[in-house]
């Protein structure tokens, strides 16, 4: 296997002999070690590793390091009694997942086999470390945004921009209760990242109106909780199909904003192609919502006690 097509550190961690033998069998940049020192400071420098490893050998390092690396467990050399290497086999292998556990009598093409699924495994890892730290980015900008913002509503547009950007969004609207409290009604704001060809279509539902359960804001309103649809233009609870065949949307994420018990507004996310659901869109909206709604409240108590205050020091003027 040519370890230069692979993005990750390779480390063959074993004593000298029998690890520069695997190392051998590699060809491309492998390291290889044979003590902890050096292995820890490898580890801090990279960010991540592939570690090939007799897994006894992990009993000298800290946890966390151990949990930082993507393993391979090579048979130990050291012979030991059979179920007792067993019992601590399996209890490592429960404890640090690793990608790959080669047998005794283990060739080369299985190591190289290894080698892929222990790559395979630290991109998943990168890919869900990057989806957190979206996730983390997008709540701290909705926090930053309602701070930054007097009128909810317009906190609201903010944070829908934040939202829509960072999923890859073609268009949102957002609904809002109407004085009555009967219906929903178009808030009548357009997001920052709306194409120009979608305008007709914002020109022509900003008249609409919903009641409870009807079209995608009312069902949200209704449920009370996130939906996805796969495909607008064939969903029986679309408000218009023929526009959104029209327009060409596909997908739609729906998120109702709520403040305590009431509802302050439904928002609808439209994607431009049949979409299947995306746990990680749900789970994004979700926090995003639940950092909207807590960073509303947290301010406007904020507001009634400088009030208070306020009107205490002129009590006691």
């Amino acid at each position: 296997m040519y370890i230069d097509d692979m993005h990750a550190s390779v480390i063959i961690y074993l004593p000298d002999k029998h690890g520069r033998e695997i190392a051998s069998l590699l060809a491309g940049p492998v390291r290889f070690i044979s003590n902890a020192t050096d292995l820890l400071n490898h580890i801090q420098q990279k960010n991540a590793s592939i570690v090939c490893v007799d897994p006894y050998r992990l009993l000298t390092l800290p946890e966390d390091v151990v949990r930082s690396m993507v393993l391979v467990f090579l048979p130990s050399e050291t012979k030991r009694p059979e179920m007792k290497h067993k019992v601590f086999l399996a209890d490592v292998i429960s404890r640090y997942r690793p990608a790959a556990v080669l047998a005794d009598d283990w060739q080369e093409e299985d190591l190289n086999l290894a080698l892929q699924i222990a790559e395979a495994q630290l991109e998943r890892s990168r890919f869900e470390r990057h989806r957190r730290e979206s996730m983390f980015a997008v709540s701290q900008r909705i926090s930053n945004a309602v701070a930054k913002e007097d009128d909810e509503i317009q906190a609201l547009l903010a944070a829908t921009d934040i939202v829509g950007e960072a999923l890859e969004s073609v268009y949102a609207e957002i609904w809002v209760p109407d004085a009555a409290g009967e219906k929903l009604i178009h808030s009548g704001l357009l997001g920052s990242f709306t194409q120009e060809q979608y305008v007709p279509f914002f020109e022509h539902t900003r008249h609409m109106s919903f009641e409870k359960g009807q079209g995608l804001p009312g069902k949200a309103w209704q449920e009370n909780e996130i939906f996805w649809k796969y495909d607008v233009r064939r969903d029986a609870d679309t408000h218009s199909p023929e526009l959104m065949t029209k327009y060409n949307f596909g997908a739609a994420l729906v998120i109702p904003i709520r403040l305590g018990e009431l509802l302050r507004a439904v928002v609808v996310l439209f994607f431009s192609e049949p979409q299947i659901q995306d746990p990680f869109r749900i789970e994004l909206a979700s926090r995003a919502a639940w950092e909207f709604q807590q960073s509303v409240f947290n301010k406007s108590e904020l507001v009634r006690y400088s009030r208070q205050s306020q009107r205490m020091r002129e009590l006691i003027s």
